[in-house]
């Protein structure tokens, strides 16, 4: 099989990052629970189909810059990386993407995939991914089921103009959403919107 530029293959490599993301994440967990370790603290909510666009780079770019990070991580939750990806196509749904990689390079990883089965690329069939650098000074949570993206740092200096649990809130008008919403504010640690 041929892998992508910038996938991971070597078990002992993926095991490394393996242990470094669990020292920081709560891989089990899905929102509206906060799926971050302590002394994480979340910073801000994005729509996760920015992520899985050529735009998100730049926020991820200028997140390394001020971690003093190289290259980024970016590792696929769901579908698992070994038990799916490594096991169908011989390596994991997992990568190291250089920090000077542009924005259309970044787009182009994203829809990169097996030959054989074009449908695994990220951006199709990843439902939870989270990105993150080598320093671990912060993390982005994405989810496709609920449609976010969380940003969770060590440091307040690390936090770009993200919205805030408003902004969640007010995405959706549906009281199924406003329930979701709440729960978020909840498990996040704010009090609910007046309007939810």
């Amino acid at each position: 099989m041929i892998k992508p530029p910038y996938f991971i293959a070597e078990e002992e490599k993926f095991s490394r990052l393996l242990a470094g993301l669990e020292s920081t994440i709560r891989s089990s967990v899905r929102l509206p629970m906060v799926p971050f370790q302590d002394p994480f603290k979340v910073r801000g909510f994005e729509e996760f189909d920015w992520a899985m666009s050529g735009e998100f780079w730049s926020a991820l770019q200028a997140l390394a810059s001020q971690s003093g990070d190289h290259e980024l991580v970016l590792c696929v939750l769901d579908p698992d990386p070994a038990s799916y990806f490594k096991a169908q196509f011989g390596y994991y749904s997992w990568a190291t993407l250089p920090a000077t990689l542009s924005s259309n390079d970044y787009w182009d990883f994203l829809n990169s995939a097996p030959v054989e089965s074009p449908a695994d690329s990220v951006l199709a069939n990843a439902q939870v991914v989270v990105f993150t650098v080598p320093s671990r000074q912060w993390i982005v949570w994405g989810e496709r089921e609920s449609g976010l993206c969380v940003l969770a740092a060590l440091h307040g200096d690390q936090s770009p103009a993200w919205n805030d649990l408003e902004w969640i809130a007010a995405l959706h008008p549906t009281q199924e959403w406003k329930a979701f919403a709440s729960e978020i504010a909840e498990q996040f640690g704010s009090p609910p919107t007046p309007d939810s």
